[in-house]
């Protein structure tokens, strides 16, 4: 069978889909967010949610206790669950949250939708009101992959809610067309990493990166110096301002080096919350992974990676059509900052490791 996909590059147009998708469900709903709030795009949600579980519809919300903390406490949970809603938080809030150190970094940062076993949605939206405008980039796909995120969607239903605390992710294959990229806070399970590095390890023409947030491990910071080095065109696309302007900082303290390095960075004139890769137009990826620490190397992932030439051609024009809107910044006018900001990026890099 083969692939048929949407991209969506607005998060309004991307609830818009999942809540057509929600109303068409006859079987099963399973929804997993980071972010999930009870506001005016949470209730429209809420509403389908409720609607089809009283049809017997089986409707399985799976969500971040953090990033959805103010739906945590709504008494709406309850309506939810009376209705036969099921509802599992990941890392729950416990009295002594402040002293877990889990509680803090070991985030379900996923954003996977399945619809009737048989339609997939993957990337980087959440549904909070105040998103709606954002550019983004969100996948509905049709096809065999789907299978892939259901699994991926059941193994963390098992882990969160606690029926079976130890599992394996389950690796990649190195055969398909499209498949699956989990990422786990463990070194061995950390998939959508290594095969980014891979991936950049083999670039030979070009590599194409956007993310909203750019903290970069030392390993991923090397590869793109080497990349670079080699003659690699590296293009990274971030927002010119994000919504964490600590975050913000601490990348800034990195922009010096990459640019000496001739890795080109462009800044969107608005906010981006994009999460894609394209490697010389022959390997693919788009998700909910930031290329920060956290997401790398502590949050649970969930990405899908295509070698379809088809499919990365639209993610990479895609990526020449924001380019279009965003200022490429450059090395003389960047080392010309306040010392005052300077100091600001200095001391926001001594925490990157957590960002």
């Amino acid at each position: 069978m083969a692939h048929s996909w949407k991209f969506y590059t607005r998060t309004d147009k991307a609830w818009r889909a999942l809540l057509v998708s929600i109303k068409k469900a006859e079987h099963s709903i399973d929804f997993e967010k980071y972010i999930f709030t009870d506001d005016l795009i949470g209730r429209k949600f809420i509403n389908l949610f409720l609607e089809k579980a009283k049809k017997g519809v089986q409707v399985r919300l799976l969500l971040d206790s953090h990033g959805s903390q103010h739906f945590y406490r709504s008494p709406v949970v309850h309506s939810l669950e009376d209705a036969g809603v099921e509802i599992v938080f990941f890392n729950r809030i416990f009295p002594r949250w402040v002293y877990k150190y889990s509680w803090w970094f070991l985030r379900d940062h996923r954003k996977i939708v399945i619809i009737d076993e048989e339609i997939g949605f993957i990337g980087g939206i959440g549904v909070r009101e105040d998103t709606g405008s954002d550019r983004d980039t969100y996948l509905e796909i049709v096809g065999p992959v789907v299978d892939r995120l259901k699994r991926s969607f059941d193994r963390m239903w098992l882990r969160a809610s606690q029926k079976k605390r130890l599992f394996r992710i389950f690796k990649p294959k190195n055969n398909s067309t499209f498949d699956v990229l989990n990422n786990a806070p463990y070194p061995k399970e950390r998939y959508i990493y290594q095969r980014l590095i891979g991936k950049i390890k083999g670039a030979k023409k070009y590599i194409y990166l956007t993310t909203p947030y750019f903290v970069p491990s030392r390993r991923l910071f090397k590869y793109l110096r080497q990349a670079s080095k080699r003659g690699v065109d590296v293009r990274i696309l971030i927002p010119q301002n994000s919504d964490h302007p600590f975050v913000d900082r601490a990348s800034h303290s990195y922009f010096g080096r990459l640019l000496r390095n001739e890795i080109k960075i462009f800044r969107y004139k608005e906010f981006i919350h994009a999460k894609t890769a394209v490697v010389d137009g022959c390997w693919g990826m788009v998700g909910s992974s930031n290329l920060d620490n956290l997401s790398l190397l502590f949050n649970y992932e969930a990405n899908i990676e295509s070698k379809n030439k088809k499919f990365i051609k639209e993610l990479e024009n895609h990526f020449k059509k924001d380019l279009k809107k965003a200022a490429e910044l450059h090395l003389e006018v960047w080392m010309n900052r306040s010392s005052r900001d300077k100091l600001k990026e200095s001391v926001a890099r001594l925490f990157r490791k957590f960002l």
